[in-house]
């Protein structure tokens, strides 16, 4: 198969990696994949059959969207295509697309629906006008892939076919939990070596509830010196975060190192003691699929977190929370008995039915029977 893959982000986002990571994998499936995305061209692990190109990013958001749609659509205008496949119902990825149908009426078009976008903005114009783009764009495609069951509920109930809608799970890349070893030396320049580390992963903007857990993150580190908590990622949430921490007199126990390559996240969860994993349970949040609970899971590492949505299937692997004044207990548990026998059948389990080869290759039937005509 010919396939564009049109991103309505940057390299950055979650949902961004996501994407890149089906792209990898189609191509390495043998598909030929041009794959658009906002962001700086970068060093990147080539495959064959893909193709990256990069739309530089202004430093005002409408300009950049701008500039990123008139760029996509002339890229996919140009290019043959059997599938055009966009993330997200935003401009930017879905208005080359559906250009592009418009031109190669032979080309299937997707449209990847991967959160609610307007859930993350509870009042105002971006809210409204996000909600307008979750109700416009996902009707016009020919089929619409999502991750989780409420998300696909949500579609259901504003239109689209069931029959229009792909599963598509939420993964992990496999191998790099497999090829480098624990990071040793950052271990050490960040001050943890010799502590008992709590994780904590994620993107730490809007999407993250970062404020919610950190009473519970400063409980554990005031109650047991010998606790270090390592928040990764990067965000506007950090700097309240550490001037939190500064002012319960507890910033040596906690390690903010930012934005860390994510080939080497592995290393360093690898030498934390627990991780944590909480997300608010909001309808914005059931509709997500948590990438950190697999990637925890996938490092070997017994994890604290709540469960909403369809990661409901993790229950027999994790320490379950439903609250977060239930973390600290819970971390405390895990810190005196990690559950070694749960937390390696976790690891099987997610391994066997999350890791990107698995999900790319159930995209592909999906994708070939769309072609076939039977997804329509």
């Amino acid at each position: 198969m010919r396939i564009i893959m049109i991103s309505s982000m940057n390299e950055r986002s979650g949902s961004s990696r996501r994407f890149q990571a089906l792209a990898k994998e189609l191509a390495l499936l043998g598909h030929s994949v041009l794959y658009l995305e906002r962001g700086s061209p970068r060093r990147t692990e080539e495959s064959p059959g893909l193709t990256l190109r990069f739309t530089r990013e202004a430093r005002w958001l409408p300009a950049t969207v701008l500039h990123a749609t008139a760029s996509n659509s002339a890229a996919a205008l140009f290019a043959r295509a059997d599938v055009v496949y966009a993330l997200k119902p935003l401009p930017n990825a879905s208005i080359p697309a559906l250009l592009k149908g418009l031109f190669a009426p032979r080309a299937k078009l997707v449209l990847d629906v991967d959160d609610l976008d307007f859930g993350y903005y509870p009042h105002g114009l971006m809210s409204r006008v996000t909600r307008g783009f979750f109700r416009l764009f996902p009707p016009l495609f020919h089929l619409v892939t999502t991750h989780n069951e409420i998300l696909r509920d949500l579609l259901v109930r504003s239109g689209i076919d069931e029959a229009r809608i792909f599963h598509v799970a939420q993964g992990f890349d496999p191998r790099i939990f497999r090829e480098p070893g624990p990071q040793l030396e950052m271990w050490r320049s960040l001050g943890l070596e010799g502590f008992e580390v709590v994780v904590y992963a994620a993107s730490l903007g809007m999407t993250s509830d970062l404020e919610m857990i950190l009473p519970a993150l400063i409980e554990i580190a005031a109650a047991k010196r010998e606790v270090k908590v390592l928040v990764l990622g990067e965000g506007e949430k950090v700097n309240g975060a550490k001037e939190r921490v500064a002012a319960a007199g507890l910033g040596p126990s906690f390690v903010f190192p930012g934005y860390v390559e994510h080939r080497l996240v592995p290393g360093l969860l690898r030498l934390s003691r627990v991780a944590l994993n909480y997300m608010e349970p909001t309808l914005t949040n059931r509709c997500r699929s948590s990438l950190k609970l697999r990637e925890y899971l996938a490092a070997g590492l017994p994890v604290v977190t709540n469960l909403l949505g369809g990661d409901r299937v993790f229950a027999p692997y994790v320490e379950e929370v439903f609250s977060t004044g239930e973390i600290p207990a819970a971390i405390f548990r895990m810190l005196a008995d990690p559950r070694a026998d749960r937390v390696s059948r976790g690891k099987e389990f997610v391994m066997a039915r999350f890791a990107w080869p698995v999900v790319a290759r159930s995209l592909e039937a999906g994708l070939r029977e769309l072609l076939g005509g039977g997804l329509q």
